[in-house]
């Protein structure tokens, strides 16, 4: 994941947590994968792989741009429950 981060982002993660893993089963095209989410705090982002990546930005919740990648919603809802839990300790 670490790897990814630098590689992605041009960046080092400051701190890394385990959010869980998901069983990712698509009908079109037909895929599965097992995602394993983190929660990274980052350092000052930049594209790091240009040829994959046309801009970089942070947006709110509630105005994220679209398209959005297929997981991206159950993926936020893995990390809600995370932060709901993380505010009660």
């Amino acid at each position: 994941m670490a790897r990814e981060v630098k590689e992605e982002y041009a960046t080092d993660a400051r701190a890394v947590t385990t959010l869980g893993v998901r069983n990712v089963l698509r009908g079109e095209p037909v895929s599965h994968w097992v995602a394993v989410l983190f929660a990274v705090e980052p350092g000052t982002v930049e594209i790091g792989e240009p040829h994959k990546f046309d801009a970089l930005g942070w947006f709110p919740l509630d105005a994220l741009p679209s398209p959005r990648h297929s997981q991206l919603d159950d993926t936020l809802e893995m990390f809600g429950t995370w932060l709901a839990a993380e505010r009660l300790e």
